[in-house]
């Protein structure tokens, strides 16, 4: 059986290991029920900077490291949740300052980024789980039955020959 990226759309997860260099891939969705909602297309929306559904894959499939700050994240988020009392360690103040910078000014570049990322339209697609090609960062595509992701600015011959 073949390990999938950790996918979700917890933004604070995402940022965490955006903060710690670990590769993820953002994809900006919208979906028929968002667009219907808006009373919107596609583009429209991408044109007037509506952010749509945003997934994030965390790489935990090709890193230890990935998996195990996915582990620490989603156990620390719980712990807070239910009440109880989370991991103790000692921190210097002066590396909680640093630290509460670079999550404050990341978190700014993170957001702006997702704006500059063409959204992709998800139409519905009956078929096996698929892995395309690497692309140039490292991304790929899986394509997965029940429904299939197309970019916004893909040509109307390739809209046609995936529908």
């Amino acid at each position: 059986m073949r390990i999938l990226p950790h996918v979700t759309r917890n933004t604070a997860l995402a940022v965490t290991a955006f903060l710690l260099r670990v590769p993820i891939t953002r994809k900006r969705v919208y979906t028929a029920e968002f667009l219907k909602e808006r009373k919107l297309d596609g583009r429209t929306a991408f044109k007037n900077g509506i952010l749509g559904d945003v997934y994030y894959a965390i790489h935990t499939e090709e890193s230890d490291e990935a998996k195990q700050i996915v582990d620490a994240f989603n156990d620390e988020k719980l712990a807070i949740e239910e009440g109880r009392e989370t991991a103790e360690f000692d921190v210097d103040p002066d590396v909680v300052a640093r630290i509460a910078c670079r999550v404050l000014f990341a978190r700014k570049s993170f957001f702006r980024d997702l704006l500059k990322l063409v959204p992709c339209v998800r139409i519905p697609h009956k078929g096996s789980v698929q892995k395309s090609g690497t692309g140039k960062d490292g991304s790929y595509t899986i394509n997965v039955p029940g429904f299939k992701d197309i970019s916004i600015d893909a040509s109307d011959e390739v809209k046609q020959h995936l529908s």
